[in-house]
């Protein structure tokens, strides 16, 4: 939520558009609140089914915010996209048509996940190689340029 609000502050967004992508990057995983804990904290490379179920979080988490809770909708498909890439190889729809939220919280969500978390296939990335494991994802047509950079400046 952090990097999402130094984001929304550097593109100079409104208090109302600052509070609905706070609170879409504070609730965009929390359907992993229904992902069993031998797969969430799994310490080793998920297998193939494992993947699957973890892959279902974003639907469920759109579910929990949208009829659960009954937050505004584009909060709930911020959570439902955050794993969506532009050129339709995310999930969980491996959809094209991702909203200016998914597409921000996407890109956050890669970095915070590069930067902070410690697999057991790979180590924590400094903040400039996340961002240039990310480029290449720019590059690649899956994030938005303009969004990516951006969010660059925003770290500034």
């Amino acid at each position: 939520m952090a990097l999402m609000l130094g984001f929304c502050f550097y593109s100079k967004k409104s208090l109302r558009e600052i509070k609905r992508l706070g609170l879409s990057a504070l609730l965009h995983d929390v359907g992993k609140t229904e992902i069993p804990d031998n797969i969430l904290k799994a310490a080793r490379k998920l297998s193939s089914s494992e993947f699957k179920v973890m892959k279902r979080h974003p639907k469920i988490g759109e579910f929990i915010i949208k009829v659960k809770s009954g937050i505004d909708g584009g909060i709930a498909r911020g959570a439902s996209e955050h794993h969506e890439k532009l050129d339709g190889s995310g999930y969980p729809r491996g959809t094209r048509e991702i909203s200016y939220v998914g597409q921000v919280l996407g890109i956050i969500d890669c970095y915070e996940a590069l930067t902070n978390e410690e697999r057991p296939y790979r180590k924590a990335k400094s903040p400039l190689d996340a961002l240039k494991t990310i480029k290449a994802d720019v590059e690649a047509g899956k994030f938005d340029r303009k969004i990516f950079k951006k969010f660059c400046y925003s770290l500034i």
